[in-house]
This record gives C-alpha cells, structure tokens and sequence, in this order.
C-alpha cells in the first residue's frame, strides 16, 4: 500500500506540470527584485579591500533577467539577472573611522564590468545561488563561490540578494 501512495503522488506531480500561474508568480517576483536592485541598491560598506580604508554602496542599471523552466520537481524555475553597477565609492583614507565619517560621491562611476546572479525558485520563492562579475575587456571572472575574503564587493550584492554571511572564518 505504501508503494502504491508513493506512485500516484509521482504520477500526480508528474503529470500536473507546473502552472502558468506559478510561472507568472516566478515572473513577477524576478521583476520586482530587479527594480529593488535599481532602486535600494546594496548596504553601506567600509572597507579596506582596496588598500586603504573606503566607503562603498552599490545600485544596479541595465538590469535584465531571464527565466528558465527546468524539469526539475523541487527547482521548477532558474533565473540569471545581469546588471551594470553604479558605484559610490569614497577616495581612499588611512582609518576605518575617516572612511566612515566620509560622504559618498554624489554621481557614481559606471563600471564597464558586468555582474551576474543565478537563482532557483524553491517553495516558491527565489533562491540566490551564486553572485559573479565578468570583465569583458580582460576576461576575469570572480565568483562568490570562489571567494577570497569577506571584504570583496561581491559579498555586498551576495548580502543585498538575499544570500547569507559565511560563517566567521570561512568563505
């Protein structure tokens, strides 16, 4: 009797294929994190990543996005978001307080690298799966999954997307 049950509610998932419905839930949601990306940006950061003690936020333009149905039963929907990042960063000071103390830049530098994040939809909602940028002009690539140190802006739009701090210690 057990193995009857399992096999009918195989068949049912099987056989009730993912909703238009749920598609466009999926659609929307990835929409409205976009305009957040735009509109809220990443936190407030000091830093001294770069050498010297700044202070950094980040906002998204050119955002777009792209969403796939997979066949996959707990995973229905991935999505890759790519943007251009408007950067706020303040000169460079030699103190963590003078780099908090400090204004940010009133007009950002447009960055020619592009960045990348990858979701899932689990239960359905999005679940951020890695954050990248690419540089076309040199061909480097860094990911949060290959992530040196805390410190690093990508671990701004990994925090910003909805991604978790690395536990103390490891990254």
């Amino acid at each position: 009797m057990r193995t009857w049950g399992l096999g009918v509610f195989v068949f049912c998932l099987l056989c009730c294929p993912t909703s238009a419905q749920d598609a466009q839930k999926a659609i929307a949601e990835i929409k409205t994190l976009s305009k957040r990306m735009e509109k809220e940006g990443t936190e407030e950061t000091v830093s001294d990543f770069f050498g010297g003690w700044q202070k950094r936020r980040y906002f998204a333009t050119e955002v777009k996005y792209d969403v796939k149905k997979t066949d996959s039963l707990i995973a229905p929907f991935t999505a890759e978001v790519s943007w251009m990042p408007a950067a706020y960063i303040t000169q460079k000071y030699t103190s963590k307080k003078q780099a908090e103390k400090a204004a940010l830049p009133k007009k950002p530098n447009i960055s020619k690298v592009q960045w990348h994040a990858k979701f899932r939809y689990e239960d359905a909602k999005w679940v951020l799966q890695d954050v990248w940028w690419y540089d076309p002009m040199t061909g480097k690539r860094n990911a949060h999954s290959k992530l040196q140190s805390e410190k690093d802006p990508i671990m701004d739009w990994w925090l910003a997307l909805g991604g978790k701090p690395s536990p103390k210690g490891q990254n």
